[in-house]
């Protein structure tokens, strides 16, 4: 009941019993893939250890304004904030090539409009640029947080899609996945599945090398709310977004051989228990298949899964580039 409650003070829609419904559907919906998300995160801490829910200092640095990053809990809470002198930023001390990455958000309070709050994987490589998005673009006071998510493959993006969430994300913590396999990419808010980007012929997909997290807080003014028609109000600094609850289960990139012939990378899951050869593949190794995430309800959709995915776009999306025929006259390929 708390969480039916929560979605119905989102005011998303005119029609507030006509949201009630879509909150209670979209509820019904996700139960089988919440048991099936939850159940694979504790598969993984049984399997992974501890590896598979890293602390801060564990798994991340301070990228960018130091001085502008505070912890609490003890650091189990990192708060990033913005002014006008400066955004920042946190990274990840590894990259990953494959796997499942997560964390909770609280968002920007109050007038957030020109801000823009990250998480996100990109590039850790010198080939093309790549890049798998999470974007909160801020609004202003009573207007949604819209969620922008984008796909860059190859040095190509433009692969944006934006919702309006169905609570509200300033109130408390959400969950935003990413799910990254050799065969599609899959985006969740909570356990509710928001995006699936295939990996098929003719389609740019993401894995020319490995990529590592990254998560800011910074001045989007030109573009983030209103096409950059509504700029950052300072005079509602400083802006503070919360992260929490990392976790990781993926294959860990080394840029150091251990062994067995030239001085190629190598990959390794975060769990150490089972110990890849060097491999010139950019994979999790051979035996990948044992692993939660590259198995066969997240390698190809069931049609449960595509069910919700569509109840979700059609309910909540405002924003797809697939539709978006004054930039894209020919429908993309990953589209048809």
């Amino acid at each position: 009941m708390r969480i039916i409650a929560s979605l119905a003070v989102c005011k998303l829609h005119q029609d507030q019993s006509k949201f009630h419904l879509l909150a209670i559907a979209l509820l019904l919906l996700t139960t089988t893939n919440l048991v099936s998300i939850n159940f694979a995160v504790a598969a993984a801490g049984s399997i992974f250890g501890s590896s598979a829910q890293l602390s801060f200092w564990e798994g991340f640095f301070v990228e960018w304004a130091s001085d502008h990053v505070s912890f609490l809990d003890g650091g189990a809470t990192v708060q990033l904030k913005l002014d006008s002198s400066s955004g920042s930023g946190f990274a990840s001390n590894k990259s990953y090539m494959y796997g499942f990455l997560s964390m909770d958000l609280k968002l920007v309070p109050g007038d957030s409009a020109g801000t823009v709050t990250s998480f996100y994987l990109a590039s850790s490589h010198s080939g093309p640029h790549e890049e798998l998005d999470f974007e909160f673009l801020g609004n202003t006071m009573g207007k949604p947080i819209v969620l922008q998510t984008n796909v860059f493959a190859n040095g190509t993006g433009g692969r944006e899609q934006r919702l309006q969430l169905w609570f509200d994300p300033v109130a408390d913590f959400h969950t935003y996945s990413i799910i990254w396999n050799s065969e599609q990419i899959l985006f969740y808010v909570d356990s509710t599945l928001i995006r699936v980007y295939p990996k098929k012929v003719g389609i740019l997909y993401p894995n020319i090398g490995p990529m590592a997290v990254y998560c800011t807080l910074y001045d989007g003014s030109d573009w983030a709310t209103n096409g950059g028609k509504t700029e950052v109000d300072w005079s509602n600094a400083p802006f503070v977004a919360s992260y929490k609850n990392f976790y990781i289960d993926a294959c860990e990139w080394s840029s150091s051989s251990s062994g067995g012939g030239g001085g190629g990378s190598t990959i390794k899951t975060s769990s150490n228990l089972n110990p890849l050869k060097e491999n010139p593949i950019p994979f999790c190794g051979l035996d990948q298949k044992h692993l939660w995430w590259d198995g066969p309800n997240y390698r190809k959709l069931d049609a449960a899964a595509l069910f919700q995915l569509d109840t979700v776009r059609s309910s909540f999306m405002i924003y797809d580039y697939c539709s978006d025929v004054k930039r894209y006259p020919n429908t993309p390929v990953e589209c048809m």
